[in-house]
């Protein structure tokens, strides 16, 4: 796994791999590794796991943004592309570059838009006093967040 250790919002997705993985015993972690928001670093990370052959590695699974990128050089430069696989995060242009040309076999993006209108329509709303409290949003007459339909995008599916 790459991530960036002590990063808030990282160590919670860390956190929820590790909790979703406690269903499937036969997969196991054998290492994380921090890249530090860089993908020279994660390629060397990654470099220096897979020569050591210590762990036969699977897949990887990059938390960030950089890791997918580096670790898909890593594995092009060794003649292993399409032999382990990389779970990637985010839709930065190496990232996408790297799915198009396989070596990279998935992504999860967000959608920094959406994230970012709706952090300021919620302060609006508090602000103007239209947010109420309710202990459990199970029984709230309206959910906490709006239902969002997406409309399929067939540029991104088929890099799915």
């Amino acid at each position: 796994m790459v991530t960036i250790p002590g990063q808030l919002n990282l160590d919670e997705r860390v956190r929820g791999v590790n909790e979703a993985l406690k269903k499937y015993p036969g997969i196991k972690i054998v290492q994380t590794l921090d890249d530090k928001g860089d993908s020279n670093k994660a390629f060397d990370a990654v470099n220096a796991l897979l020569s050591a052959k210590k762990q036969k590695v699977d897949g990887i699974l990059c938390l960030e943004a950089s890791g997918g990128a580096g670790a898909a050089g890593v594995l092009h430069r060794m003649d292993m592309t399409g032999k382990v696989a990389i779970v990637s995060f985010d839709k930065d242009p190496d990232t996408l570059d790297w799915v198009d040309r396989g070596g990279i076999n998935a992504t999860v993006a967000q959608k920094p838009y959406v994230m970012a209108y709706y952090g300021v329509k919620f302060l609006d709303d508090l602000h103007h006093n239209a947010v109420h409290e309710f202990k459990d949003w199970h029984n709230a007459p309206a959910p906490p967040l709006p239902a969002l339909s997406i409309p399929e995008r067939p540029s991104l599916t088929k890099r799915i």
